[in-house]
């Protein structure tokens, strides 16, 4: 992803995470998730719930969830209580 996640698209931000952890095989399960969001300028709060869908969504499949943060993103995340989805 990059660019601006906001009103705009986060729920094809969302669609798009969710096709993406759903796509392995019936019998597979997707192991770490890592979401990259490097290339990403601006974060607004439907970036967030996007973000926080997705990770239940990930946390009910038993993956693990991990953020690749731009420096903006990373800021936004710890703003909101999920800096921990940006720790190695």
């Amino acid at each position: 992803m990059t660019g601006e996640v906001d009103l705009a698209n986060a729920n094809a931000f969302e669609d798009e995470l969710l096709e993406a952890l759903h796509s392995a095989a019936p019998d597979e399960r997707v192991a770490r998730f890592t979401v990259d969001l490097t290339g990403v300028s601006y974060l607004g709060s439907d970036g967030i719930r996007a973000l926080v869908r997705a990770h239940r969504a990930a946390a009910g499949m038993g993956t693990e969830w991990r953020v690749e943060p731009s420096q903006i993103v990373g800021v936004a995340l710890r703003a909101a209580g999920l800096g921990q989805w940006t720790e190695p």
